[in-house]
């Protein structure tokens, strides 16, 4: 989850958001054409009376809460596909607030069209794109390794290839050395045979 919106308290407002536009709907007097509040009044929109629009309304805006809720909250790159039912279900908000439209909840996906298919558009190159990244990231890995190994193969051949020099070298100067010479030298060649 994105940090900013893991904590407990998100959930909290959620809920409580959803709780109260639920019961704000129970306590909305039946058959009136207008609310009148102290600072605004409601109208019915074209609805039947004011409680079956704020019933409609209350739907809708919790569907839309819940929706920016998931598409902030959530950390994955598929967030991104949450637009497309945010977006219609903005135009369906628009459409029931607008007095002129008889028809609600029809024709809103074809105007939400152009949206939706950029969306879908942008989602697969933006998944082309990420495959083709964590393709190469895996060919990177395997190339490093393949030339540490070889890099790691080939050192410790030239080493081996110098120790035995050296040993061969050693071994001929045995005649001319004295026996704890001879030992010691035989040791230091050991000691740097094992630090390889």
């Amino acid at each position: 989850m994105n940090p900013k919106f893991s904590s407990p308290v998100w959930v909290i407002i959620l809920a409580t958001v959803v709780i109260i536009g639920f019961r704000i709907v129970h306590n909305i007097p039946r058959e009136i054409e207008v609310l009148d509040l102290y600072f605004f009044q409601i109208d019915d929109f074209g609805f039947a009376d004011v409680s079956t629009f704020i019933w409609f309304l209350s739907f809708k805006v919790i569907l839309i809460f819940i929706l920016l809720f998931w598409f902030f909250s959530c950390a994955y790159w598929w967030r991104l596909v949450l637009i497309v039912p945010l977006a219609i279900e903005l135009f369906k908000l628009y459409e029931m607030l607008d007095v002129n439209t008889l028809i609600m909840d029809e024709t809103n996906h074809i105007y939400s069209l152009p949206l939706t298919l950029s969306i879908g558009i942008l989602l697969g190159i933006f998944l082309w794109k990420d495959y083709r990244i964590r393709y190469t990231q895996v060919l990177l890995k395997d190339l490093d390794q393949e030339i540490d190994d070889l890099i790691e193969e080939s050192y410790v051949e030239t080493e081996l290839e110098s120790f035995l020099e050296k040993f061969n070298a050693l071994k001929k100067e045995k005649s001319t050395l004295s026996k704890d010479e001879y030992m010691s030298k035989l040791l230091l060649l050991k000691k740097d045979i094992g630090a390889i």
